[in-house]
């Protein structure tokens, strides 16, 4: 049984014929498709909007091996086209063409298989299909690229009619990606604080009171973002241990940073105020409503090559 092999979208196996093992599908049975296997990639799935420089350069290339019962011997061409999805939802477009590329651009690997090299998709490109200038995207924009196979019978095999096995990692089939607009993001680090403990708060417990040390930013994904401890050493200084965590959170936006408080671990709601007193200083004030009168303090953290982002307004 382990030389029988289901077909999918008509990749070339060697099974067994024995017609008493139906109904496993043998390629003898089986309908004959087509797809583009991805065997290299280059730039990243993004149209950098941080700066006009950035989106100039935005690139996003792959090259493919045409999968067919003739070792892609069938396909006659190879479509890309694009839709554009505006993040209000006021200005998005229908998809519509943007690059054709003819049997006769295709290459032949060492094994006989069709390729296309370079296929290069970039942000100018994407953009001026929809007539869209740099200044006309924003961050949370998609344009959503989708390719298909026209076959010489004129059978046209597109990610829509091909099964999620051909488009997962195994056979990694790549018909449609999407390009996001936005900036790339990366404040992870360890940084340098010291916190005045606000006095009164803690229980009575905190006096006036200042702590030292280091926290973390740790990335959520997606440009979200977390303070190791929100209490900035408070916890550890008052109790003895522990750190500050649960929803408070901040995101950055192409260098834009928004902070939000919200419930921590243990119930308690946080209020947060953050300001930039100085190029290399990021003045974090933060107060809850713990039951014992309040936990709250006025923190300094240090960014010694300059605070890299903005405070939204």
């Amino acid at each position: 049984m382990k030389k029988v092999l289901v077909v999918l979208l008509g990749i070339v196996v060697v099974s067994c014929a024995d017609p008493n093992l139906e109904p496993i599908v043998t390629f003898e049975n089986a309908g004959k498709g087509a797809y583009p296997r991805k065997t290299a990639e280059a730039g990243e799935q993004l149209v950098n909007i941080l700066t006009q420089a950035d989106f100039d350069a935005s690139q996003y290339s792959y090259s493919l091996r045409f999968i067919d019962e003739a070792k892609g011997g069938n396909v006659a061409t190879f479509v890309l086209n694009a839709e554009y999805v505006d993040v209000t939802g006021a200005n998005s477009q229908d998809a519509k063409e943007l690059k054709t590329y003819a049997a006769s651009t295709f290459g032949t690997d060492e094994n006989g298989y069709k390729t296309l090299d370079n296929v290069t998709v970039t942000g100018p490109e994407l953009a001026g299909a929809f007539n869209l200038a740099y200044a006309d995207l924003n961050a949370g924009d998609q344009f959503r690229i989708t390719g298909e196979l026209v076959m010489t019978s004129g059978a046209v095999f597109a990610g829509s009619n091909s099964s999620a096995t051909v488009q997962g990692a195994a056979f990694q089939g790549q018909f449609d990606f999407n390009m996001a607009v936005g900036c790339p993001s990366d404040l992870t680090g360890t940084y340098d604080y010291s916190t005045d403990l606000t006095p009164g708060g803690w229980a009575g417990d905190a006096g006036n009171t200042t702590v030292t040390g280091q926290v973390d930013i740790e990335a959520l994904g997606g440009g979200a973002y977390t303070f190791s401890d929100w209490s900035f050493g408070g916890y550890l200084e008052v109790y003895g241990c522990c750190s500050a965590s649960g929803e408070m959170k901040f995101t950055d936006v192409c260098t834009v940073v928004t902070f939000e408080g919200g419930a921590d671990s243990y119930g308690d709601n946080w209020a947060i105020t953050v300001s930039i007193p100085t190029a290399t200083t990021l003045l974090v004030e933060y107060r809850n409503d713990y039951a014992g009168g309040y936990e709250g303090g006025n923190t300094t953290i240090t960014f010694p090559g300059g605070v890299p982002f903005t405070l939204a307004p």
